[in-house]
């Protein structure tokens, strides 16, 4: 389906539709959206709200709802104080006490005020709220009350670490403050992100409607490719009972071989996330008949994930394949196809539209679908048969 707004890390707008949800009376309450559908971006896998809203009508709400206005009790303060000492130690593996330390939506400064105890000076910060003034080192932090995506203006200077902590779940267009952040680095600079992480959504028992972006390892994956970063670990974290992740990421020098490496590890994570995983594991549950159409290359290294689906023909027109055996089923001509019922399932991407047109000259009405995931198909195409979906 087509998104009501871009993807907001990479502004794609091809989604599958997870689930809705209506926030009776939100807007008469809180001034945000009733109507809510949670979808997965088909290119980046970032979950995200598709809605009909702003940033700023989030900016106010947040501004209206301050959780610095909140009163904690002794156990809190205790949890957050060992919460940020973890942190902490995390980060002094990648800084020492001369790093420059941005800590972008810092609240009241508490992570701040934890790095100043703990011997770093080269400290900055910046916010929305006057939070700030009720930290007692708020005279040690280089502080500006303003809008983060104003950050490269506002700093004139560059970062060897900069801090998104519970910030990046909360952001509209987070493609345009995750650029900002990279200008604002140092060469070799550390990106340190923590957030809330889906397969930990169940342990939080609510789905908060603050949390417009929700994360997987995968959506990590991309963001890091996509903006030359290097992902140095993940790890957990824990506040108030509440799990979330952490994850710390480098710039990349591409003035070295990791340029290489990038760019040979951007082009496999690209070539094998658009396997149709979803369709492979529908097929394997309902043992439905399948027809294996295109044994190249490319496609051996997939194999092992089709090798538990009913294939009843695998069929390759190269006849130096033919009487070859794979998964105890010989490679056979597309002329010596029997079963008509079964389900052709095409795997190379390159030659689809060739083995579309055999199918079409050998009169074949099998239904048919593809290993991978195609978001368009031409008139042609659509004229000749649709994809089949297979019930779950």
């Amino acid at each position: 389906m087509i998104a009501k707004r871009k993807c907001p890390l990479c502004h794609n707008e091809d989604v599958d539709l997870i689930h809705s949800l209506h926030y009776i009376y939100n807007r008469t309450i809180n001034d945000l959206p009733e109507n809510i559908d949670f979808v997965l971006c088909k290119k980046c896998s970032l979950v995200y709200n598709d809605m009909f809203s702003s940033q700023k009508e989030f900016d106010n709400y947040y501004k209206n709802n301050s959780l610095y206005d909140y009163s904690y009790t002794r156990t809190n303060i205790i949890e957050h104080y060992n919460c940020l000492d973890k942190t902490v130690q995390i980060l002094s593996k990648y800084i020492n006490q001369d790093s420059s330390i941005l800590d972008i939506a810092c609240g009241a400064g508490y992570l701040l005020s934890k790095l100043y105890d703990k011997g770093y000076n080269n400290l900055h910060g910046i916010d929305v709220s006057n939070a700030i003034n009720s930290n007692r080192y708020k005279d040690k932090i280089d502080y500006i009350n303003g809008n983060i995506f104003d950050v490269n203006n506002l700093f004139n200077k560059k970062f060897d670490l900069i801090i998104l902590s519970d910030v990046i779940e909360h952001i509209f267009n987070l493609k345009i403050l995750i650029k900002n952040v990279i200008d604002c680095l140092n060469e070799n600079g550390i990106v340190y992100i923590k957030t809330p992480y889906i397969p930990y959504y169940k342990e939080r028992h609510c789905l908060s409607i603050e949390h417009i972006n929700h994360f997987s390892k995968r959506a990590f994956t991309y963001l890091a490719l996509e903006y030359n970063l290097e992902i140095m670990e993940f790890g957990d974290s824990y506040f108030d009972k509440e799990k979330e992740i952490y994850v710390i990421l480098k710039k990349i020098d591409f003035d070295s071989n990791q340029k290489i490496i990038y760019d040979f590890k951007k082009f496999i994570n690209e070539s094998y996330n658009n396997i149709n995983y979803e369709l492979i594991n529908e097929l394997e549950k309902s043992q439905k008949k399948v027809i294996l159409w295109g044994i190249g290359l490319s496609i051996l290294p997939i194999l092992p994930k089709l090798k538990k689906l009913n294939i009843v023909h695998i069929v390759d027109t190269a006849s130096k394949k033919h009487g070859k055996i794979i998964f105890n089923n010989k490679i056979i001509n597309p002329d010596d196809i029997t079963d008509k019922e079964a389900i052709i399932l095409i795997l190379p991407d390159l030659y689809y539209e060739g083995i579309l047109n055999q199918v079409q000259e050998l009169n074949l009405k099998n239904d048919i679908a593809f290993l991978q995931n195609r978001t368009e198909q031409n008139r042609t195409e659509q004229n000749r048969t649709e994809p089949v979906r297979i019930a779950a």
